[in-house]
């Protein structure tokens, strides 16, 4: 992972409600769109908003159903990004 990608991610981390938006879909493999705005109180447009944010970092993935998304997490991301981390700041 270059360090843009790191930036990246990081970013989209660093704000609270797509943290607890990455929690909600990890916690419930292919949860939907619609499930997760329901279980945060936050509106629709700004999950939607977040969702982008997550999954333009590759953190999640938004599989469209008709007219809903199912969104699931991208595990490797998120090792490719520890591991990124380590290197960058446990040198030996």
């Amino acid at each position: 992972m270059n360090l843009d990608q790191i930036l990246k991610v990081s970013n989209a981390l660093a704000n609270d409600s797509r943290f607890k938006i990455l929690q909600s879909i990890s916690s419930n493999p292919k949860i939907s769109c619609t499930e997760v705005i329901k279980s945060l109180d936050i509106t629709q447009p700004a999950v939607s908003h977040h969702l982008k944010i997550l999954n333009d970092a590759g953190l999640i993935e938004i599989n469209r159903k008709g007219q809903y998304g199912l969104c699931s997490l991208d595990n490797s991301v998120i090792d490719d990004y520890v591991k990124s981390l380590q290197k960058l700041f446990m040198k030996k």
